[in-house]
């Protein structure tokens, strides 16, 4: 990224204005303890507080999730993403029609819940 946009990651990150983390990264080293991701996103907002921040931004792959067949322990926690949060969050998250297709229309309705869809 340093070369092709003029942008330092690391210096970013040093800053604490960018953390770049593998969805493997942040989510299979806990396992599928929803409890534990949910820490992790803790952390990380009050990090962002703490370093002056007023929101944060996140971009999810989720495909991993779906390869690892961890889609409902995902679903299970993204119901109770929001509560986690003292300052705004925008999250994209990026699914696929072949795992979207895995839930019911009754789960994908949930799962569209806890999602900002207009």
């Amino acid at each position: 990224m340093t070369k092709r946009w003029d942008v330092d990651v690391y210096v970013l990150q040093a800053k604490k204005k960018q953390l770049i983390i593998t969805t493997k990264e942040w989510y299979f080293p806990v396992g599928h303890d929803k409890e534990k991701v949910l820490s992790l996103w803790k952390k990380v907002n009050d990090e962002a507080i703490s370093n002056g921040k007023n929101g944060f931004s996140v971009f999810t792959d989720t495909a991993e999730i779906f390869d690892n067949s961890l889609e409902f322990h995902f679903y299970e926690y993204k119901c109770q993403f929001e509560q986690t949060f003292r300052i705004p969050m925008t999250a994209v998250c990026a699914y696929s029609v072949s795992n979207i297709d895995q839930y019911s229309a009754d789960d994908y309705r949930k799962l569209l819940d806890h999602h900002i869809v207009n």
